[in-house]
């Protein structure tokens, strides 16, 4: 975040890709893993597995799962 970097547009765009909402970079339904450092990967088995290595996890019945939904307003604050 020390430097600005420009916006280079698409030369083309179809209107197919966006009338299919096919426009992004994500495709379908994808879940994402973000951490407390803003990290954020996609959710897969191999990264929860690497994740669990990471943090030393060998009890594996002492996690919980948190589900945290934001909007706009939290993400602003």
């Amino acid at each position: 975040m020390s430097r600005e970097v420009g916006y280079v547009a698409r030369e083309e765009v179809k209107e197919v890709e966006l009338a299919a909402g096919e426009g992004g970079f994500v495709k379908g339904v994808v879940t994402y893993m973000v951490m407390d450092n803003l990290v954020v990967t996609p959710m897969s088995t191999i990264s929860g597995i690497t994740l669990l290595n990471k943090f030393n996890v060998k009890e594996v019945g002492a996690l919980e799962k948190r589900v945290v939904d934001m909007g706009m307003p939290e993400v602003f604050n």
